[in-house]
């Protein structure tokens, strides 16, 4: 099955209308039960536990894992090595998402804007929303384990005779809220790539570049656009930002600008040449030798 088929597939499952809206509806009335059902001091346990978990991976863990992400080293690990046939005389084998974004901006028709410098600054932001998708869904899962695990350690500093209230509304609405905070934090990295990804499954052009069908499709399919019930908490992507040079950017709209300068069809035979002259030029030694890898 090709890149592009499985794309097809799990953006059409993604995409059905309500789907997401509706498993978005069942988590949200579920945790309002649980916290019900918890008498408002668990719940409000657990809604501290996740705000502090998501407040420490932010602070502490995001620009690590971006690094990683990033870099060589996770390529090596899940046994991915892209190659790119950009028409040109050769392939080029990529070794991390930072080279892939590198190559495909200095392929681009904005190659002037995408220098590999710049290139490398928006690949690390890009895993930084990876990442921080990543934490969210590790702190959703392992929570729930980890914070009824503590729960009787935290119970303790509640005294008896308060304790003994049941706060019940609260615990419902509290468990409502910490579902939010939870969405609204998928949201944010789901809305920083999903317009690029967006755009790369509508042109179709992806495989050449190497760039991986199933990543494709997830990220097409949870774009927020496809979410009517909670686009509204994505911050339209600016949660992630950054400054090159004095200017202040945003991953959603530089990441769809440059998929929207990758060579394409709309690019015609003298466009292609011009573009892969230049890049075969700055990019290759005399011997043929790939030189613009990221060091």
């Amino acid at each position: 099955m090709s890149p592009e088929q499985i794309a097809i597939i799990i953006v059409n499952i993604l995409s059905f209308p309500f789907l997401i809206d509706g498993i978005l509806l069942i988590m949200l009335i579920f945790s309002f039960l649980i916290g019900f059902w918890k008498k408002g001091w668990h719940a409000l346990w657990r809604f501290i536990f996740v705000i502090v978990l998501l407040a420490v991976a932010a602070i502490f863990c995001v620009k690590p894992l971006a690094t990683y992400l990033a870099g060589p080293e996770f390529f090596a690990l899940i046994g991915y090595q892209p190659t790119i046939d950009y028409g040109g005389a050769s392939t080029i084998t990529v070794h991390s998402f930072t080279e892939l974004i590198a190559i495909i901006g200095r392929l681009s028709t904005d190659r002037a804007k995408f220098t590999i410098e710049y290139s490398t600054l928006l690949a690390f932001n890009m895993a930084k929303a990876a990442a921080w998708f990543a934490l969210v869904l590790v702190i959703h899962v392992v929570s729930w384990i980890v914070s009824a695990i503590f729960w009787p350690l935290a119970k303790l500093a509640i005294p008896k005779s308060v304790r003994k209230r049941e706060l019940k509304p609260l615990g419902g609405i509290l468990g409502f809220a910490q579902t939010i905070v939870i969405i609204a934090s998928y949201m944010f990295a789901t809305s920083a790539i999903g317009p690029g990804f967006s755009h790369l499954y509508t042109q179709g052009q992806y495989s050449a570049y190497g760039i991986n069908g199933y990543l494709v499709g997830v990220a097409t399919g949870l774009d927020p656009i496809n979410s009517w019930l909670f686009g509204w908490l994505s911050l339209d992507g600016n949660v992630f930002q950054y400054s090159y040079e004095d200017t202040v950017y945003y991953v959603d709209t530089e990441f769809l600008d440059l998929t929207t300068s990758m060579i394409d069809e709309e690019c015609d035979e003298a466009c292609r040449i011009s573009i892969i002259e230049d890049f075969e030029e700055e990019c290759f030694d005399g011997e043929g030798n790939f030189i613009c890898t990221i060091g």
